[in-house]
């Protein structure tokens, strides 16, 4: 009985915890989210911890081996961005996006465009987006 007590308890807190984090990220900043999503980052990027998605591929049949996706060769799977802030600072951040710095030697896909108000603001909600627990496994592409 204690055991169970225990159980229920921890999960209680755990999902607290997992809640309160989520909704920290959507609070602390919230224009940054409406930003993120005006300049169409959810057309590469995911952020699985909020729900945020990037469109699907299409699923095709292969000639070769059955079902795959529909490849586009310039196509590179942009990270989830969950946990971004416990990997970057939002300086750094911001200097991505203006593609002023490289990362494993290739700069950011698009430049940002908006105005620097609107880019801080987008930098300082990415950097509260530290949700590691909550991560969807990513899938993989078939040849």
């Amino acid at each position: 009985m204690k055991k169970t007590t225990l159980y229920i308890i921890t999960l209680i807190f755990s999902f607290g915890f997992v809640y309160s984090s989520t909704v920290n990220a959507q609070t602390k900043s919230p224009n940054g989210l409406k930003i993120f999503k005006d300049n169409k980052c959810t057309k590469c990027h995911t952020i699985s911890s909020l729900c945020i998605g990037a469109k699907v591929k299409k699923v095709v049949k292969k000639e070769d081996d059955g079902w795959g996706f529909d490849d586009d060769e310039d196509d590179v799977k942009a990270p989830d961005l969950s946990d971004v802030g416990l990997k970057f600072k939002a300086e750094w951040m911001s200097k991505w996006l203006r593609k002023k710095v490289k990362l494993e030697g290739k700069k950011h896909k698009r430049r940002f465009k908006g105005s620097k108000d609107e880019l801080q603001e987008l930098v300082s909600w990415l950097a509260t987006l530290r949700d590691e627990t909550n991560k969807v496994p990513e899938l993989k592409k078939t040849k």
